[in-house]
């Protein structure tokens, strides 16, 4: 709704529109947010102590059941819509690989087949280590998508300040705006909820991340708004190192 809002009041339109849309609304909910999660605790102890290591994934996990398929229907719709490519929602884009990833462990934590794989006398255990890391290489792949658009993109001195108006548009959405919302509701409600503490970090997490790096997938796939994608992404990822510090030491100071 904010992103809505935000791109009807700026000056983009058509395709440029619906492209800043997509990168404003849906972020990178899965893989920024996990890394922060597992990695933190492992540098500061203390928040390990104070947000628990196990349930922050869990909940992040529960997030993408509902934002993985909306991202991979609703906005791959919406920036790779054209006026020549009208095709709407297909089903089978509600069956993201993370969801079926989710499906598959949720299966398996409730069969109990759990202990199985971990035994390591049997043959599915080193057979389920390898497939786990295989799948360390997908956010690479999706960087390398991303560097490859950002690498064929030929920017010229007329195109500069629309690509350089998204990226800025796009930024004070996941970089200022959100992180906003998520304060104002922290002050205003949050604080006074018996809220367990690793559901404020994740609400914390989910509220500061750059777009997702799967639109750079889909934009390259459907062949438009590529320049727009590559260039935003870029931005917003260098902006994100930069702030995502100084969000994380507010975050930790007022819920001290």
């Amino acid at each position: 709704l904010l992103s809505l809002v935000l791109f009807t009041v700026l000056p983009f339109r058509g395709s440029d529109r619906r492209a800043g849309i997509a990168m404003a609304t849906f972020g990178n909910s899965g893989y920024m947010p996990l890394a922060i999660a597992e990695i933190v605790p492992l540098s500061i102890p203390l928040v390990g102590e104070r947000f628990g290591l196990e349930f922050p994934p869990i909940l992040i996990a529960a997030y993408l059941f509902v934002q993985s398929p909306l991202l991979w229907s609703v906005g791959r719709y919406v920036i790779t819509k054209t006026d020549a490519n009208r095709s709407g929602i297909r089903v089978r884009d509600l069956l993201s690989p993370p969801l079926v990833g989710i499906l598959i462990g949720l299966a398996v934590a409730l069969s109990g087949l759990g202990k199985v794989l971990d035994d390591p006398a049997l043959l599915v255990a080193p057979v389920f280590a390898a497939l786990e890391r295989l799948s360390a290489i997908t956010l690479p792949l999706a960087l390398l998508n991303l560097g490859g658009l950002i690498g064929g993109v030929k920017v010229t001195r007329d195109d500069l300040r629309s690509l350089l108006g998204m990226t800025g548009a796009v930024a004070l959405m996941r970089m200022v705006l959100l992180p906003g919302l998520f304060y104002a509701s922290f002050f205003g409600f949050l604080r006074h909820l018996s809220l367990a503490p690793a559901v404020l970090f994740v609400l914390f997490l989910e509220t500061h991340t750059p777009p997702a790096t799967n639109l750079s997938i889909m934009v390259g796939e459907a062949g438009v708004n590529e320049h727009h994608t590559a260039v935003t992404l870029l931005g917003n990822y260098i902006l994100y190192l930069l702030l995502m510090p100084v969000y994380l030491a507010v975050f930790l100071f007022i819920t001290r």
